[in-house]
């Protein structure tokens, strides 16, 4: 049945057999179907993005990275990819060549709240304090609905005696 629906004209369904599979604990075959689908339509990001994950949830990062290389190498402002290769290097503690995607986002994109919060974590993982600060507050400028931002930078003033500024901080929260 989720075959037929995959087969289906509407490119929104083309992912449900692939998903079933996923979701059923068959992930190497579900991993083969992303993978197929993704090379017939590579300029889908939402296939990719499921291929992507579907790497990483089988700690397949190396196959993830080079998903979104290949597709950065078409395409070298494709923000999605930046991002989510961001994250990878995040994970593999790689600041510099996070840094590098997510500036590179921000040079045409620089309204991205979540390409100011990527560089918040850098800055988290080099032990700068101070510059995690203005990013999580840049993230805030550009989201103010960006709740993990919000919470973070609450603790980081808290951390830094600042209370009274964290509980403004978290007053001044959308509701």
């Amino acid at each position: 049945t989720y075959k037929q629906v995959a087969a289906l004209p509407d490119k929104q369904y083309r992912a449900t057999h692939a998903l079933f599979l996923f979701q059923s604990g068959k992930r190497d075959q579900a991993v083969a179907e992303f993978d197929r689908l993704n090379k017939a339509d590579p300029a889908d990001r939402d296939l990719r993005t499921d291929l992507v994950r579907a790497y990483l949830a089988l700690n397949r990062v190396a196959d993830a990275e080079n998903v979104l290389t290949a597709a950065l190498k078409k395409n070298q402002l494709d923000a999605d990819a930046l991002l989510q290769r961001a994250r990878i290097y995040l994970g593999s503690r790689k600041f510099a060549e996070a840094q590098a995607d997510l500036n590179r986002v921000l040079h045409f994109r620089n309204n991205s709240a979540e390409a100011h919060y990527l560089l918040a974590k850098v800055e988290q993982g080099r032990g700068h304090g101070a510059m995690r600060q203005q990013e999580l507050g840049e993230t805030l400028k550009q989201d103010p609905r960006y709740a993990p931002a919000r919470v973070e930078l609450a603790q980081s003033l808290i951390a830094a005696n600042s209370a009274q500024t964290a509980l403004e901080l978290l007053d001044q929260a959308p509701t």
